[in-house]
This record gives structure tokens, sequence and C-alpha cells, in this order.
């Protein structure tokens, strides 16, 4: 893929551009590889300043930034070691998700800690009671909370896609390092720095703290959340629900500028037309009825607001390198070219409305002894949005 595209962006005298699944597929990978580093940096700096300002210390954040670090380090070279053993293919949208998941989760889990150890430590306790009585207080909270989503990641071993089938382990992976590390590490750290790790708690400006006023009034503090949230829900009606990795590219990535300068002259469809295959006896002897079905494909289309330039067996020879018909006349083929982006909530859409009226579309066109099925990277799309919200 890198060399290809070296070689066709190279100095001429005509201007090329490059696209194609590959190509997205690839500045996608570069792009998560890319934005990564930016993530973990800023997010770093957000948990040192949020808690070094909680907690009044320079050395207060060190601890959860610590425990995160390595939970994260473990669990990118066990599953590393993981694929290159047992020969497994994990995706690369997994690491970007552990590495979130980890600075959330950990973060929590060491901040319950560090507060609880804190109160002890001004109640009076010396630095090892303290931690002890930071995890006696707060490790049943954290193992219950760990059990629950651990158990959640697990059962998506149970789930038809296979992206979630993957990431179902890992993180629960992720989950179990956290958890052993926050247990042991974090009070270790607690015992070993003691009051070290804290500043002065300065004396509060409310005479009553305002989550004590808001207990005492619990109707209206109940109906103003949850009136907030279902504002904040309110964007998710009428979602449509997409799989467009390419409206999701960078504005320079080389496949979407490539993607472009297509479009300003072909049917956004051409990056990747979309296959009805069909399957019957004597199908290259029965080109009236294959032409029907064509025109009630299109048909179809136009029904959804959509259209496309359709292309099959009449075009039988005059394609290079593309068969519509098979040798034996057992299997044909149509080719839809959707005029937008194949990878819209729209085309999603079509794909999977053409799928559900093609038996009645096979027995219109005379062909009710014959099987269909649509295929190419649009209708995959389609099927993996069905099975994620299904």
């Amino acid at each position: 893929t890198t060399e290809a595209r070296e070689e066709l962006e190279g100095q001429g005298p005509l201007r090329v551009g490059v696209t194609g699944i590959r190509m997205v597929q690839y500045d996608t990978k570069v792009a998560i590889d890319k934005n990564l580093w930016l993530v973990t940096v800023v997010t770093t700096l957000a948990i040192f300043l949020v808690v070094s300002l909680t907690y009044r210390s320079l050395v207060a954040p060190l601890i959860p930034l610590g425990s995160i670090g390595l939970a994260t380090f473990l669990t990118l070279r066990i599953l590393g070691w993981i694929a290159s053993e047992w020969s497994i293919n994990i995706p690369s949208q997994i690491e970007p998700i552990i590495v979130v998941l980890l600075f959330g989760v950990g973060t929590d889990y060491a901040l319950f800690l560090l507060s609880r150890t804190r109160q002890a430590l001004e109640d009076g306790a010396e630095r090892m009671e303290a931690a002890r009585l930071g995890v006696e207080k707060m490790g049943g909270v954290l193992l219950s909370s760990a059990a629950v989503l651990i158990a959640a990641f697990v059962l998506l071993l149970l789930a038809e896609l296979g992206l979630y089938r993957a990431l179902g382990p890992a993180l629960a992976l992720a989950l179990c390092l956290v958890f052993i590390i926050t247990l042991t590490l974090v009070p270790a750290l607690l015992a070993f720095l003691g009051p070290a790790a804290f500043g002065e708690r300065r004396r509060s400006f409310w005479r009553t703290p305002p989550w004590r006023a808001l207990l005492r009034r619990p109707g209206p503090a109940a109906g103003i959340l949850v009136a907030g949230l279902l504002l904040a829900a309110a964007g998710s009606i009428g979602l449509r629900v997409g799989f467009d990795q390419l409206a999701n590219l960078p504005e320079d990535a080389a496949s979407a500028r490539g993607y472009e300068e297509l479009t300003g002259e072909f049917p956004g469809g051409v990056l990747s037309p979309v296959n009805v295959f069909i399957q019957g006896d004597d199908l290259d002897g029965q080109e009236e009825e294959l032409l029907r079905l064509q025109n009630g494909l299109q048909s179809e289309l136009l029904d959804a607001n959509g259209s496309a330039l359709v292309f099959g067996p009449q075009y039988q020879g005059r394609v290079p390198g593309i068969d519509f018909v098979s040798p034996d006349g057992s299997s044909a083929r149509v080719l839809l070219v959707f005029y937008d982006s194949p990878f819209s909530s729209e085309a999603l859409d079509r794909a999977q409305r053409l799928q559900e009226a093609l038996p009645t579309l096979l027995q219109r066109s005379g062909l009710g002894d014959a099987t269909g099925v649509i295929g190419g990277q649009t209708a995959l799309a389609s099927a993996a949005r069905d099975t994620s919200n299904s």
C-alpha cells in the first residue's frame, strides 16, 4: 500500500490521486497511531492538573498516573504476546480504547484510595495504618466495580461482530490488571509517602457543603439531574448510524483527498460498488429475466430516494476482468454504483432494503428458482451496523 502510494504520487506532469478501500483502512490506522500520543499527553496533563489542584500537591497525581502507566504497559505487552504466540489478529482500534478505559477507571480507583488514606491521616493514623484503612474501606467497592465491568466485557465473547469478540477479552484483561495494580502499588506508595503525598487542606468557603444542601431536597435534585440527562440524550433522536471511515479521516489524508477528486468527476459509489449475486440454473440463457431484475433494482433504489449506475450481464465481455455471468451459467451478478458515498447511512439503508426486497424482485423477474444476496463493502458495513444495534 505504501509503495503504491509513493509511486503514484511521484513527480510528473499529471495530477494523481490515490484512494480505495485499502488506502482508507491504511490512512485510518495512520490517523489512530498519530493521534494516540496526543490524546495520551493531553489526558495525562489534565489528570495531573486536576489531582494536583484537588490535593494541593505535585506528588499526589503521580500515584494514579504511575498505576495507569504500568497497567497500560502490561496490557499492551500481554496482548502483543498473545497475538504473537497464538497467531491471533487483534484489531488496531483496540489500543486507543484500552488507553482511554485505563485512564478513566485507573484514575477513579486510585482517587478512592487517595481520599480515604488522606482522611485516615487527618484522623491521626500512621502512614502504614492509613494505607491499610484505605484499602479496607474501599477494597470491596473497587472489587465489586471491577467484577461487574469484567463480567460485562467477557460477555462480549458472545457478540456476533468479530471486533467486539476481540475487544471484550482485551478490556477484561485491562480491568484485571488496573484493579490488581491499584490495590497493590497505590497503597504501597501511600504507605511510603504518607502525608508527603498530600498538601494542606484549606478551609472551605462554604459553611455547609453544597452537596449536603442537595441531599436535603432529593426530589428537586433528582428531577434536575434527570432533566439534564434527557436533554443531553435528545441529540440521539433520529440518529442514523453509519460506518463511514472516509468522513472520519483528516482532510489531509491521501485517500480522503483522492476521494474528493474522484467524486468531482464520477459517482462516489465507484469507490466500492454494490454486488448483487444471483445463483441458479442456465442463467446465461435468461438475458431478459436478468434485465428485468436490473430494472427492478433501479426502481427499488428510486423508491428509497436513491439511484445508481447499473452494470449487468448485457456488459458481458465488454468490461475487462469482470465476468457478469459464470461460464457454466450457474451464477450471475449485477453491479450497482451509488451516486453518493458508499459508506453513508443512506447507502447502508439502501443496501439493507435491497437485500430484503431481493427475493421479491427475483420472483417478479421470472427468476423465482434462483437465490440472491447483496455483497460488497457497503453490504458488509450495513450488516456490521445491524449486528451492533441488535
